[in-house]
């Protein structure tokens, strides 16, 4: 990790800790956190004499892996230091950032730790995973009461610039850069490009856009969801912040296919509508939150596939194989969803065909 201490950003950061003239740059570490992330995520380690906290984490915005990197830094940003006023320890404390035009960013924030949600989901008995899931919810309707009651000022920022927007036709693109991951050639897929163009938008974007819109998170995850040791959840990654149906943050949250809610969902989305505000849990609304889980399982299984591909590419097979197993667990989910939606046998037939078969 020599070279990472000498990245040109590495002064700037302790001179934005206050620790430019305390701590030499050649003893601070370096670990990578995220490597399979767009924006890199680095944990910086300073000596045990440092006053104050002893780690913190840089989220690094590079030109080479995102054209839109500055877009994506300065709504990060500015939605950081207005949530981190309004709703403290709702959002990890953000201490700094700086921004080389055309060429990357990095912001500055608190260490949060390792532990995600969507690893305590995994590891934990059921009793603690609805402990979990109760926070994350609250989270979330904290997140979008703050949002809701500042309204002008977060929708000024999702508006500011044109990525992320939640519409049929970025809904719709997202769909076929999913399926063209999935399977290159378009003519292995079930159907005509028409047909399923024509299923995915009658089905499943057309009914969940009727959705009421505020501004969401667009990503809420529980790969973006950090859990102290308390079981506060304390929510990350706000590069995607947009407009549009509450359903998506919810559904994405209790899509997470490692994890069967079975009845508990029901109870979950209750408290949610509870809490946030501005939501009758009808059936159309409970159907619109399967909707939104399957676009979006949808969306990880492309990821997916493309992160298989390239780990296969460089000889990874252990990293390809987990990504393997995570896209067909997706694609289970998304038929469940599609399914529970009474969407039609032809979507989710197309649905199954995304998962990679055993060869013959």
């Amino acid at each position: 990790m020599a070279g990472i201490a000498r990245r040109p950003f590495a002064p700037a950061i302790l001179a934005i800790l206050g620790l430019e003239t305390v701590v030499d740059q050649e003893h601070v570490e370096w670990q990578l956190v995220t490597p399979e992330s767009r924006h890199g995520l680095w944990r910086l380690r300073l000596p045990m004499e440092t006053p104050g906290p002893k780690s913190y984490v840089v989220k690094h915005y590079h030109h080479a892996t995102d054209q839109y990197f500055d877009h994506r830094f300065r709504r990060e940003e500015r939605a950081l230091n207005l949530l981190g006023r309004l709703a403290p320890g709702l959002v990890p404390t953000i201490h700094g950032g700086s921004i080389t035009e055309g060429h990357s960013a990095f912001l500055v924030l608190e260490d949060l730790g390792d532990t995600t949600l969507h690893v305590e989901l995994e590891t934990s008995p059921p009793e603690a995973r609805r402990r979990l899931m109760l926070s994350a919810i609250d989270s979330l309707a904290a997140l979008h009461r703050q949002t809701d009651l500042h309204s002008p000022i977060f929708r000024a920022l999702c508006y500011s610039s044109n990525l992320d927007r939640i519409t049929a036709g970025t809904m719709m693109a997202r769909f076929a850069i999913a399926l063209k991951r999935c399977v290159p050639s378009s003519d292995k897929l079930p159907f005509s490009a028409a047909e399923r163009n024509a299923e995915f938008h009658d089905g499943v974007v057309g009914p969940l856009l009727k959705g009421r819109r505020r501004v969401i998170h667009g990503s809420y995850s529980p790969l973006n969801l950090c859990v102290s040791e308390t079981g506060r959840t304390t929510i990350v990654d706000f590069e995607t912040l947009s407009t549009g149906p509450a359903e998506m943050d919810l559904s994405e949250l209790l899509s997470y296919p490692m994890v069967n809610l079975g009845r508990e969902e029901d109870s979950l989305i209750d408290r949610y509508a509870r809490l946030a505000g501005r939501v009758d849990p009808n059936p159309e609304f409970r159907r619109r939150v399967h909707l939104a889980a399957v676009a979006r399982c949808i969306d990880y299984v492309g990821t997916l596939a493309l992160r298989r591909a390239r780990f296969a590419r460089e000889g990874r097979h252990e990293l390809a194989a987990v990504q393997r197993h995570r896209r067909n667990l997706y694609v289970e989910e998304a038929v469940r969803r599609a399914v529970e939606a009474g969407l039609s046998g032809k979507l989710v037939k197309l649905i199954d065909s995304l998962a990679p078969r055993p060869a013959s």
